[in-house]
């Protein structure tokens, strides 16, 4: 079994239901707006930045992130594409 499908699986263990992947052109963001429902980003691929709430994390292939609810965001990826596999709950 492959990363994204072991990831995949353990959110929906979690109790995760909308699980999704998705991709950053490296030196791109993506501005994604507030959820009603808490999200988790695993990261699989590449480096960069997620922004919430005036803070900014730094995430590596394997970092877990947790959105709260009503929470906007960006990911933006480093000099590589970034892929990670999106959950809300």
């Amino acid at each position: 079994m492959e990363l994204s499908e072991r990831i995949i699986q353990a959110l929906e263990n979690e109790g995760y239901t909308d699980i999704q992947e998705r991709s950053v052109v490296a030196g791109r963001t993506i501005d994604e707006p507030a959820s009603s429902h808490e999200i988790i980003i695993i990261f699989t691929d590449g480096t960069g930045q997620v922004m919430y709430e005036g803070e900014t994390t730094y995430f590596a292939p394997g970092d877990r992130i947790t959105i709260p609810a009503d929470t906007p965001y960006q990911v933006t990826a480093d000099t590589t594409d970034c892929h990670y596999i999106l959950g809300e709950k």
